[in-house]
């Protein structure tokens, strides 16, 4: 479970670091440069403390001030959401002022955004001050970036695949199906394809998916599937990958491998000739994953209360598969429940 929350904490983190950093509010900002100035050190602040949250999710068990170090960001990160709402708000009618309103409306309007936003000033400045003592605590209490702090307990991952429970990924299939059934004008031995992600994104079902494709079984006479442990560091045992490759550069021409990895750099060193990077889901597409999971074969639009709920829980995963599945299978058993009774 640690990893589906680190997960969802990432992933929230990351919709507001990407809501910083979009090209609406970049732009309102640059009429109003002191903020403009804060705003970024909230994206950068936030940067600093999501690459130790997964970390901190692993450690939080075995480790109280861990534990408080997580609920005191989850605190902060929620009241860096709030102010990140009220200038995307601005933001966005500042927009449609450009489009619909009189010069004189326009003028009144941007003194009002100005004053509501240099009223944001000191709540920005005290959540940046917690976010940075947060970060410097970091080599205090143990935590290190981007790794956790003991080998994971998950199970292997296999070849088998829920076609059911896929939603989007149709043209990311596509690309890489192209890839592994055309022929390879790298000039390489071996034609090499990776799936480049961060955790939660669905990299190893989307492989999963490729691999059973029709299409790829009649292309391919052999197929195998291997998983290696998640604390393998190919940079460190670029020995193993060297003696797995050689036998499979001496195979018939036109043999591929998929690989997936969190790591832009593990392509680099396979010498990939296609690097197929994830995307976050669709909001619809997240919806109907979330809804799969919660509601399972039961129509949610039978139930419109629910359904509008739903919805606005599958908006909060911020497009990561990962954190619809995990959400909507531990609400199921409320729904359930709740049909169960009547309600």
């Amino acid at each position: 479970m640690a990893e589906v929350a680190g997960a969802l904490l990432s992933a929230f983190l990351q919709g507001l670091i990407d809501r910083a950093a979009s090209r609406e509010v970049t732009d309102f900002l640059q009429g109003h440069r002191l903020i403009g100035g804060l705003v970024n050190k909230l994206k950068i602040a936030l940067m600093a403390v999501n690459v130790l949250v997964e970390d901190a999710e692993e450690k939080q068990t075995t480790k109280p001030n861990v534990k408080t170090w997580l609920d005191e960001l989850k605190d902060a990160v929620y009241d860096a959401e709030e102010i990140l709402d009220k200038v995307a708000t601005q933001a966005l009618r500042r927009k449609l002022d450009a489009e619909f309103e009189t010069t004189a409306i326009k003028v009144r309007n941007r003194t009002y955004a100005s004053l509501s936003l240099y009223k944001l000033r000191g709540k920005i400045e005290k959540v940046l001050h917690r976010l940075k003592s947060l970060a410097e605590q970091k080599d205090v209490i143990g935590l290190r970036e981007g790794v956790t702090g003991r080998p994971s307990e998950r199970l292997p991952t296999t070849s088998l695949v829920e076609e059911s429970g896929i939603f989007g990924r149709d043209d990311d299939r596509e690309e890489i199906i192209n890839g592994l059934l055309s022929e390879d004008k790298s000039g390489n031995e071996l034609g090499m394809i990776a799936i480049v992600g961060m955790g939660g994104m669905g990299k190893t079902t989307l492989a999963q998916r490729v691999y059973n494709d029709e299409r790829v079984k009649k292309h391919f006479d052999l197929e195998a599937w291997v998983c290696v442990s998640e604390d393998f560091d190919l940079f460190k045992n670029l020995d193993d990958w060297e003696a797995l490759s050689k036998p499979l550069k001496s195979g018939a021409r036109g043999s591929k491998v998929i690989v997936t990895t969190r790591d832009e750099g593990v392509a680099l060193v396979t010498n990939a000739s296609t690097n197929r990077r994830l995307e976050k889901l669709t909001e619809e597409d997240c919806w109907s994953l979330f809804a799969k999971y919660a509601f399972g074969n039961t129509n949610s639009s039978a139930r419109p209360e629910l359904e509008e709920v739903g919805r606005q829980i599958a908006k909060k995963c911020k497009g990561l598969p990962l954190a619809a599945k995990a959400i909507g299978a531990m609400l199921r058993p409320k729904q359930m429940l709740m049909n169960g009774r009547g309600y």
